[in-house]
Formats: structure tokens, sequence, C-alpha cells
């Protein structure tokens, strides 16, 4: 399809699912296809806007790339249908953006079960897997089980294994310092209904590796036999110690993953993206709208 006949149909199924999932129709629905922003505002359930990056209308895009967006839109909308904007800024106000981050990542699995379990977008739980699955293609080094930083994306990536997805990676947080706080709080979030009790989750995780990182690093317990004298740094390697092998020959970590498929988006368009001197398109997708039903064989 063409980048004309995407907008179509990505507009029209934005419309569709929300108009048809309301008791009432917003006052105002907008979607801008601007500069290379994914993502979505909204001023109240009743006003939202719908940022896509801008395309050249005259290439041609594979389907897997209308799917792709369309999870996109599903997720988006169960930000607008699910989450507490309200309680989430509240929560984060004077904070740091680790708690931030971590309120998204146990946040966005929720969501979109609770999408999935509504039934408001057909077939959203298979569009959403695939989505998520096209995020971790993007990372095949992953994350290290250590990696504070990362523990967001971790946290998205295993709560929705929790939701049934196929996660095409294996689960690292076994291996993790903070295994024990993670574990509780992907299995509390899993079960929890609203974006206050997301908050109240995340908080615990936060304060609990904040505990762990004060500690002493002799009170720690140890994972693992302690290096023996003359062991090689080959054998010290083997036992879990950075090598060049794993990507992590310099100590540094991996640069934080956005918990939000908008960058992951925003990537995969790069190449589609339209050159103009104004760095977005306001053009609407006018025409017939092409409505597709997104069902799998």
């Amino acid at each position: 399809m063409d980048g004309f006949e995407l907008k179509r149909s990505v507009v029209a199924t934005f419309e569709r699912i929300h108009q048809f999932n309301t008791d009432q129709r917003l006052e105002s629905l907008e979607v801008l296809w601007h500069g290379e922003t994914a993502g979505i505002r909204w001023e109240s359930k009743k006003n939202a806007t719908l940022f896509l990056p801008a395309i050249e209308e005259r290439k041609n895009f594979p389907k897997s790339m209308l799917f792709k967006l369309v999870g996109f839109v599903i997720l988006e909308l169960g930000h607008l249908w699910y989450t507490d904007a309200e309680v989430w800024d509240k929560a984060v106000e004077g904070h740091s953006l680790l708690l931030h981050r971590l309120i998204n990542g146990l946040e966005d699995p929720r969501i979109e079960l609770e999408v999935i379990n509504s039934h408001r977008a057909a077939n959203a739980r298979t569009l959403l897997e695939s989505l998520t699955q096209s995020m971790l293609a993007k990372n095949p080094a992953y994350i290290e089980a250590d990696d504070i930083e990362n523990y967001p994306f971790l946290l998205a990536i295993e709560g929705r294994r929790l939701n049934g997805y196929s996660i095409p990676v294996p689960n690292i947080i076994p291996q993790s310092p903070d295994a024990k706080a993670l574990t509780v709080a992907l299995n509390d979030a899993h079960y929890a209904t609203s974006t206050a009790e997301i908050v109240v989750i995340a908080k615990r995780l936060f304060d609990a590796i904040q505990k762990r990182k004060k500690k002493p690093k002799g009170k720690e317990k140890k994972e693992g036999k302690p290096d023996q004298p003359g062991d090689s740094e080959e054998q010290k390697g083997k036992k879990g110690k950075p090598t060049d092998s794993d990507n992590s020959g310099d100590g540094k970590k991996q640069k934080p993953i956005d918990v939000e498929p908008g960058d992951h988006i925003e990537e995969d368009m790069e190449e589609y993206k339209l050159e103009t001197r104004r760095g977005h398109d306001n053009r609407s997708a006018v025409g017939k709208p092409v409505v597709y039903d997104f069902y799998f064989d």
C-alpha cells in the first residue's frame, strides 16, 4: 500500500475503535502526521490528538507497518481509556525519572490487558504482541539483569509475558540483585485495576531498589562461587564478569530503552519520512476511509 492509503487506514481505525467504544463521542479527534513524533495527547477524555511521524505518501509500505501502527494506536487508546494521568503526574512530582519510568513499565502491560479483556478492538492481543516483538527485535542484545536504568523496560516485557504474549527472550529477573522486589511488583501489577494501584506498587519497588543499593557490598548476598586464586581472566569471565563478548567490556550499561513504543515506531518509519522544510505534515488523510479488520489466520 502507498503512504496515502496507510494514513487513511490508520485514521479510520483510530476513529472507529474509539468512537464505537465510548459512551460519549469525542468533541475533537485529530491525527497529526507531524515531524518524527509518535504519541497521544489529550486535554480531557473528549479531546484527543494522535501524533505520528510525517511520511511520504508516494512511497510503498509493507502491510506489517500498518499492523504495527494499529497496535500502537490501540495501546495509546488504552492509555486514554484506562490511565489516570493526574494520579501519575502527582506521584512523580519531585521524584527521580526512574520512578516515572517504573510506573510506565508496570502500567503499559496493565492497560493492554484491560484492552484485550474489554474486546474494544478486534484482535488486540495479536497486534499488541506483534508490537512488543518488534520492539525486542530492535534490541537483540537485550539488557543485563542488574541494569537498574533498564528495569522499566524489563518490567514492560515481563508484564506482557504474564499477559500471555509470546516473548522471544529469556526471563532474566531471577539473575537480578533485585529479583524478589521485581517479581513481587510484576505479580501485584498483573492484578492491579487502576493507575493509582500501579503507582503504589512502583513506589514500593523504587524504595526496595534504593534500599538494596545503600547496603554495604559485604552485606549483599553473592551468587555463585567467588573467584579462586589463580583463576584466569577467561575463567573469571565465565563466572559472570563482563567480557567483550557480552557487549559490556567497558563496564557501562546499555542506554535506557524507551518503555513506550513511540521511539521504536519513529525508527521504523525513518526511511519513509517526509522531507520538508517545515519538518511536519499538516495535510489531512482525506477521502473515503479504508477500514481493515485485523484478523490473522
